[in-house]
């Protein structure tokens, strides 16, 4: 689903509704991003999703960022790390993405009774 941000809008709060009503968040790290307060931002409110909400966050490492350049919130997390063999950090990306979603598309609904 494509939410288009419309003259006048409040940019800010466009995007805090798009992480809040999404189960995953996928960030590509890369100098320019690591250093974004955007980035930041939009990472700190996903990053309180995933704690209250079950949000999953799938870090990319771009060509030229290290393991350490990593923020220290994302370093639990496997990332895809796109440095060596884009193929295979490709297609374990989209591994992961389907089966995450196939995971959230089975659980029953927030609240849902269970019998």
């Amino acid at each position: 689903m494509k939410k288009e941000i419309l003259v006048g809008d409040v940019i800010d709060r466009a995007i805090s509704e798009g992480i809040q009503k999404h189960s995953l968040f996928l960030v590509v790290l890369t100098p320019s991003s690591i250093a974004s307060r955007w980035v930041q931002r939009e990472l700190d409110e996903a990053s309180h999703e995933a704690v209250e909400r079950g949000k999953i966050i799938l870090p990319v490492i771009a060509k030229g960022i290290g393991v350490g350049d990593v923020p220290g919130n994302l370093r639990r997390l496997k990332c895809a790390d796109f440095n060596n063999n884009f193929k295979s950090s490709y297609d374990g990306l989209l591994r992961s993405i389907k089966l995450h979603l196939r995971r959230f598309q089975t659980q029953e609904p927030e609240g849902a009774a269970v019998s």
